[in-house]
């Protein structure tokens, strides 16, 4: 699952990110002790780290605005949050009428347009689409 093409937030991610957690958590307890982060008794830099612990934030951030769309385009709430998680991590159907045995036609227009864009972050990953969104806009015009 690591290295999966499916998109979403990977499991070393999500153990990377929990470590760093147990590891403020540990340094605001005992602020004189001496901790790192380790994984297979590797030290892992900080400046290795957080790299993935932003696309950890920038995936959450997407996440919930795209919930937060689709709910203001009058889409079902449960529609909303199962339909943005299953085309942001393209893994197939969702559930309910979205799952195996509905479809996403009876969604609005403007809920399917969102549900694309997931899907396509979902699949290129965050990085490169903010990489070329600020490209275009950090351009100064002459």
């Amino acid at each position: 699952m690591a290295g999966s093409t499916s998109g979403g937030i990977k499991i070393d991610r999500v153990v990377l990110l929990v470590k760093e957690i147990q590891y403020r958590l540990k340094n605001v307890m005992h602020p004189t002790s001496i901790s790192e982060v380790r994984i297979n008794r590797r030290v892992i830099k900080q400046d290795e780290l957080m790299p993935h612990i932003l696309y950890t934030s920038l995936f959450l951030l997407v996440f919930l605005l795209s919930v937060v769309i689709n709910l203001l385009m009058e889409s079902d709430s449960g529609h909303a949050f199962y339909g943005t998680l299953s085309c942001l991590t393209n893994v197939g159907p969702s559930i309910f009428d979205l799952g195996t045995y509905g479809s996403y036609s009876m969604e609005p227009a403007g809920v399917k347009v969102m549900y694309t864009i997931d899907m396509f972050l979902g699949r290129v990953e965050i990085y490169p689409i903010f990489a070329v969104m600020i490209m275009l806009f950090s351009r100064k015009t002459k």
